[in-house]
């Protein structure tokens, strides 16, 4: 598996993000971007030999048509000098934590392995924790067991007419010259308010990939910045 060197999440937003316009989302990536700047100068990056993919996890807005979500990020990006390698659906990760739990019976039964999905109608409803467990470790490079989704390459200058968030891919590739999705090290820019979810999945992750049969030194691999510009 080819990996980049370094994975960037720049900022998740929730639904009063979109609310306030482009201007303002744009005002969201500009932030980001100056975060990242000084994460990346942290680690002593050079821009010339490193390859860094950038990434951003969307929540479907139920009362918005996926295209126009995704043209209001680019056109916010774009306005903000940002490039947006990789856009992924939350959603579409509640199918690899269903496989999780296989993988992951006998450190359930210990009680190892917490914050597990609540029981409804259809099938099980996952925390935010758990699925952002799974996105941080899908850019990690995945786990043995897991099938992961794979970027599915789009035009982002002419986006499909999606009709439902469920036509949308799990993990959309918008820059066709991208570097790979999974990466060495990983940094996220997010809002304060993911303080307490990526704590819980970076209890998580190590679970999981005792599970797998492949430790992950999670802690060593990934870089936060939290902050309540994004």
């Amino acid at each position: 598996m080819t990996l980049s060197n370094i994975s960037l999440e720049l900022g998740h937003f929730y639904e009063e993000a979109y609310a306030e316009g482009a201007h303002a989302m744009a005002k969201r990536f500009e932030a980001a971007k100056l975060l990242a700047a000084a994460a990346l100068w942290s680690r002593s990056v050079k821009a010339s030999t490193t390859a860094v993919s950038t990434c951003f996890l969307l929540e479907p807005l139920a009362e918005e048509p996926p295209k126009k979500v995704f043209e209001q990020i680019i056109a916010s990006a774009v306005v903000a000098a940002v490039g947006i390698d990789y856009i992924a659906r939350e959603a579409a990760y509640s199918d690899v934590a269903l496989a999780s739990l296989g993988l992951a019976e006998g450190h359930i039964a210990q009680g190892e392995l917490y914050d597990l999905p609540q029981s409804t109608a259809n099938k099980p409803l996952f925390s935010a924790a758990y699925l952002a467990s799974l996105w941080q470790t899908h850019r990690n490079g995945g786990l043995p067991g897991l099938h992961f989704p794979e970027p599915q390459p789009v035009d982002n200058k002419k986006l499909p007419d999606w009709n439902q968030w469920s036509d949308v891919p799990a993990l959309v590739q918008l820059n066709p010259n991208a570097n790979p999705f999974q990466a060495e090290h990983q940094i996220s820019i997010l809002p304060n308010r993911f303080l307490d979810v990526e704590a819980a999945a970076g209890r998580i992750i190590p679970v999981l990939s005792k599970a797998a049969l492949t430790p992950i030194a999670w802690h060593e691999r990934v870089t936060y910045v939290f902050s309540s510009d994004v």
